[in-house]
Formats: C-alpha cells, sequence, structure tokens
C-alpha cells in the first residue's frame, strides 16, 4: 500500500500485515514520520510524478493531499499519477476537504488556512534535512507564533463542493 501525502506518518504501521510506503513532498514532516517509527519505508516525492514503477502497489491513500493542487489540471495529475502506480483490479482512497463542512464555513473554494506547526516537530526534524541546503529551499510565509511554541504557515486548499470530486475523477478516466 502507498500513502501518497503520508505527512507525519500517522496512518503508516496501522496494520503491521501490510507492507506499506509513504511519500511527501515535505522533507520535514517525512523526518517526523522516520522519528514516529525508523523501520517505515517513507521518501521525498512530488505526487505529480511519482518515483514508483507502474502497477507496483495493490492499494493507495491519498488523505488530504489533492485539494491542495491550485487547478483542475494538477488534481487530474495527481489522480493519473497515482492511478498509474496502482496495479489493476487495486482500489484508492482519496479524500479531500468539503465545502459543505458543518464545523467550518468557508467565503470561497479556493483559500489559505492558517496551519501551526508545533516547535517540537521543526526541532526533531533538524536532523533529516537533505546534505545540500539547496535541496531543500522552499519560499513560504511563515509567522513564528513563541506565545504558542508554533510556526504559523498559510496553506492553500481547494475546498470541494458535493459530487465535484467525483467529477474529476469522470473527467481523469473518461469511459
Amino acid at each position: 500500500m502507498a500513502d501518497i501525502g503520508c505527512g507525519n506518518g500517522k496512518y503508516l504501521g496501522v496494520n503491521p500485515k501490510i507492507q506499506m510506503i509513504g511519500t511527501d513532498r515535505s522533507f520535514n514532516l517525512i523526518g517526523c514520520a522516520r522519528e514516529i517509527n525508523k523501520q517505515f519505508q517513507t521518501f521525498v516525492a512530488d505526487s505529480l510524478l511519482l518515483p514508483l514503477r507502474p502497477s507496483s502497489v495493490d492499494s493507495i491513500i491519498s488523505i488530504a493531499v489533492v485539494h491542495h493542487f491550485s487547478t483542475d489540471s494538477l488534481r487530474i495529475q495527481a489522480l493519473r499519477e497515482m492511478h498509474r502506480i496502482l496495479r489493476v483490479g487495486g482500489r484508492m482512497l482519496v479524500l479531500v476537504w468539503s465545502y459543505e463542512q458543518e464545523n467550518k464555513k468557508f467565503a470561497t473554494q479556493d483559500v489559505f488556512v492558517p496551519w501551526h506547526l508545533q516547535d517540537s516537530y521543526e526541532d526533531a526534524a533538524e536532523g533529516t534535512k537533505p546534505a545540500k541546503p539547496e535541496e531543500s529551499k522552499f519560499i513560504e510565509t511563515a509567522l513564528k507564533q513563541k506565545d504558542k511554541q508554533a510556526t504559523v504557515y498559510h496553506r492553500y486548499y481547494h475546498v470541494f463542493r458535493e459530487g465535484e470530486l467525483e467529477k474529476l475523477v469522470l473527467t481523469a478516466f473518461p469511459g
């Protein structure tokens, strides 16, 4: 099973009978996953170009990833890339944020949502950065909140309306 966009690895290892690999584009989050369990097979990869052979996994989970892509064409590319590595008859679970949430209201479908990276996670991941500093350069706007012991990043989300993900899948895989 592949967890595409595994983040800190919270779903890796939930069933020890299943061999899982995890990918994420964040060096720091992959570092957090490795801190949880050094046995996790994780690596940094872009969901739009996965470094895995075609038809190489039996199943895929991709939780809270596709909604970070800013256009339908990028979302479709991510879905197609996941499908490319899935074996025939395999299963794929893709979850995205919903516009119609009961607890949260959105003014538009395309929003920036504050995300708090706790200092303890950032400190734990310090030793996991790549050898070449230029490999980890990623320009982000962040605000350090000392009182909360966290750094606040504003992350892009496209919140999906009901039926929109299904429509996107049908566009990605017509017929």
